[in-house]
Order: C-alpha cells, then structure tokens, then sequence
C-alpha cells in the first residue's frame, strides 16, 4: 500500500515520471481501496479538485472522512449529514489547504452551518498570538461588535470562541475554533452557526469535539 502511495505521490508532482494525475488517481485509488489512510487522503484531494477524476466532492468526503477516522490529516470525527462544500490547496505537495463542510441539503452559498478545516505549514506564531491577530483583524473590520472567549489553551494549542453581531453584510454569528500546532502543520478548526448566541448542547457538543481532535 505505501508503495502504491509514493508511486502515486510521484505522479502528482512529476518526480522521477511525468506528471500523469490519471496515473496518480489510479495507484492512489488502490491504495486507499486497501485501507492506507495517507492514500486516502491523497484520494479525497484528486476528488476535490477533481485532478485525475472528475470533480466529486461527495467522493472527496467520503475518503477524507476514512483517513480521519485513522489520523490522517488529523483525527477528526465528522460524523453523518456533513458533505464537503468547497475545498482549495496550493503550494508544493499542498502545503495549505482550506476545506469547507456543509449539512446535506444546504448550499455553499446559502449555509445555516458552516465547518472549516484548514491547514497550513507550521507557523512559529504561539497559538494565543495567532487569535491576538485574528482579534485585531475583526476589531478592525468591525470595531466593538464582536466578543471573544478562550476556552482552553497550552503549549501548542488554544480553543476558543467568538460571537458577532451583524456587519458588513454578515449575519449573527456564533464561532467555535481551536488552533493546534503540530509537528508537520498547523490546522484551524472552525464550527459556525449564523446566530449570535449557540444553543448550550451544540456548543458543548463542538466544544468536545475540537477537544479530541488530534
């Protein structure tokens, strides 16, 4: 399986063979088929950005979802009644990434909640610096409409919350984020829900759930 991996690795960057996605969705596929969840993984980025495949992000969600049951990219539990709605990566070997998961049914366009994973190289920003920055972004944006609340934080993490009220066109709107720090990149977790003060279990729900993510 990790052969099958590596050959399909090759294939997306062009390195040792030509880059051939057909051939990179082919030996990934096989892969992620026999349960490697880095193969799988790999699988659910061809699906989103429908590199080698047409463009699926149904398909993409269902891969993703089998490698972060098994740690990969992180371990994450997704649960039923989520599909992916959108999903970007660029730099070499996709270095960052955003992905955006809706409810089924829902639109990207028109969303009552919203999921988001990103990841990014690791940064040398401490985590409590990182949300320093985030809150000066939005005060900036939106001078005194927003209320910010750290939950739990160490050395390489930090989960907070925030809660808006409506500006620039944007809705009510309560957020549930954590920030991790990892050895190989560093991953933003957010749970947004478009009114201004979250229900006690689904907060306590999202609460415990970026908690567990490793």
């Amino acid at each position: 399986m990790g052969a099958q991996h590596n050959l399909a690795a090759m294939y997306v960057k062009g390195e040792g063979v030509a880059r051939d996605y057909a051939e990179a969705f082919r030996w990934e596929e096989k892969a992620a088929k026999q349960g490697d969840p880095y193969a799988q993984y790999g699988l659910s980025i061809l699906y989103a950005k429908g590199e080698g495949v047409r463009q699926d992000y149904n398909e993409a969600f269902n891969w993703l979802r089998k490698a972060a049951e098994q740690g990969v990219p992180l371990h994450f539990d997704f649960e039923s009644g989520w599909t992916m709605g959108y999903y970007a990566a660029v730099g070499h070997d996709n270095q960052y990434g955003i992905a955006e998961f809706i409810r089924e049914g829902d639109d990207i366009n028109n969303w009552k909640e919203l999921l988001t994973i990103q990841n990014f190289p690791p940064v040398r920003l401490s985590p409590e610096d990182a949300i320093n920055n985030l809150k000066a972004i939005r005060e900036k944006e939106c001078p005194g409409v927003t209320k910010w609340n750290v939950i739990a934080k160490d050395e390489n993490s930090i989960l907070y919350e925030w809660q808006a009220k409506p500006c620039r066109g944007w809705p009510d709107q309560h957020e549930i984020a954590r920030i991790i720090n990892g050895k190989a990149s560093t991953f933003f977790l957010h749970y947004v829900l478009k009114m201004y003060q979250m229900p006690d279990e689904q907060r306590a729900k999202w609460i415990n759930k970026f908690s567990d993510a490793k």
